[in-house]
């Protein structure tokens, strides 16, 4: 498994010693969320996925994406129960939990961040949150005290880094003048190219992990995915998915060709792009957990032709429905 170090040139000292924080970690991480329907104490798959976690670990995967929205909090709950403090994770905060019920609203007070983190250090079962993320921006409140509060967490010992997930350039900017952000985590894939204009080469400029989630255009490059008219992206609608899937079917004749699956592919095109691209893919079967986690980057020339079949194809739809979109930084 190609491995890569998660923000090596911006890791912060331990409380009262000058040991630093780096990570080694697997260059594809695990996404859990499709692992959260069945995170649920009475769920009868739940033992299926801890064993699932536990065997991928085994297998030298260890970096693990999740976020207390997911459940919310049994996706964290499971994911403590199956690796306790080994493995390196990435966990959110930002929307807003009233009673054990998400409201549909972000909130990223510092009293939230705080009590968020807590509540992630417990249920993770963790001495430390590798990385905590704010899951998307809050307009409420200034990315300054986002950045603020975390880096006080990080003085205290109870986290090792910030990362920011769909935020614009200039947020990023502005938080990392506060407090280093060694984690960015933005869509991407090779349909979903935004990164390319801007973020990518802020990354590069002030040495930040950039983690590139639904990097299989959610099972569509993969060749997993089912029409869904109530999905999050237009793309998987009943109205377009007949034409993205004639996309999605040249890469995988393609992947064919290079031996690859066709996730294998998609992976393979991102770990080309920039050497601190981390893949975030999703899945609940270990063999393909593992699979992914073995793929390494596509030739050169590889990527040019991948980069040629998705110029002369026609995509249909944005990423994201207008509701999901308006809780995106442009």
């Amino acid at each position: 498994m190609e491995r890569r170090t998660l923000s090596e040139h911006l890791t912060t000292a331990s409380p009262g010693g000058d040991e630093h924080v780096a990570a080694t970690v697997n260059a594809v991480a695990l996404g859990c969320t499709s692992m959260t329907p069945h995170s649920y104490p009475d769920s009868p798959r739940r033992e299926e996925m801890i064993r699932t976690l536990r065997t991928v670990f085994d297998a030298g995967v260890n970096f693990f994406d999740t976020s207390e929205i997911q459940g919310p909090h049994t996706g964290e709950q499971m994911l403590g129960d199956a690796l306790g403090n080994r493995g390196v994770v990435c966990t959110k905060f930002g929307w807003e939990i009233a009673d054990g019920t998400p409201t549909g609203n972000l909130n990223s007070r510092p009293e939230v961040i705080r009590a968020s983190a807590e509540g992630s250090l417990r249920r993770l079962q963790r001495e430390r949150l590798d990385v905590l993320m704010q899951h998307r921006v809050d307009p409420e409140v200034p990315i300054e005290d986002v950045a603020g509060t975390v880096g006080e967490l990080v003085a205290e010992g109870k986290v090792a880094r910030l990362g920011l997930c769909e935020a614009s350039p200039d947020t990023i900017r502005r938080a990392h003048a506060v407090h280093p952000v060694s984690a960015v985590q933005y869509e991407y894939s090779i349909w979903s190219r935004e990164p390319e204009k801007e973020l990518l080469d802020l990354c590069d400029e002030l040495g930040i992990a950039f983690m590139a989630y639904s990097p299989l255009g959610k099972g569509m490059l993969a060749g997993t995915a089912q029409a869904n008219d109530d999905a999050s992206s237009p793309r998987l609608h009943s109205a377009n998915f007949a034409t993205n899937q004639r996309f999605a079917q040249q890469l995988a004749d393609y992947a064919a060709t290079l031996d690859r699956t066709p996730a294998q592919l998609a992976l393979g095109w991102l770990l080309a792009q920039r050497h601190f691209v981390f893949p975030v893919a999703g899945s609940t079967n270990p063999g393909r957990i593992i699979a992914n986690a073995e793929t390494t980057a596509l030739r050169p020339d590889e990527v040019d032709h991948v980069n040629q079949l998705f110029d002369a194809a026609t995509i249909a739809g944005k990423r994201y429905t207008d509701k999901h979109l308006s809780f995106v930084e442009d």
